[in-house]
């Protein structure tokens, strides 16, 4: 849920700021609802995934769609990716 507007800039700044990605859009803005955004990176899902949680977000699957959230107290970080 996207509590208010600073909210919804913090998110896209965050997404901006990830070392890898790009072409970050808002496709849908609802406050006090579901926001939407759409990001490509460099890395893919993965590497998306893990540039979130070393600055303590996670995506969290959601049907097709992943819902971006803090990652909670006491929860482990991502292991590093297993390279081919």
């Amino acid at each position: 849920v996207t509590p208010d507007p600073g909210s919804a800039a913090a998110a896209e700044a965050l997404l901006r700021g990830l070392p890898g990605a790009s072409g970050v859009v808002v496709t849908s803005l609802s406050i006090g609802g579901t926001t939407r955004l759409s990001v490509a990176h460099a890395g893919g899902e993965a590497g998306l995934a893990q540039a979130l949680d070393a600055r303590g977000w996670r995506l969290d699957p959601a049907g097709n769609e992943r819902v971006l959230r803090r990652r909670r107290p006491g929860e482990a970080p991502l292991p590093p990716p297993v390279l081919p």
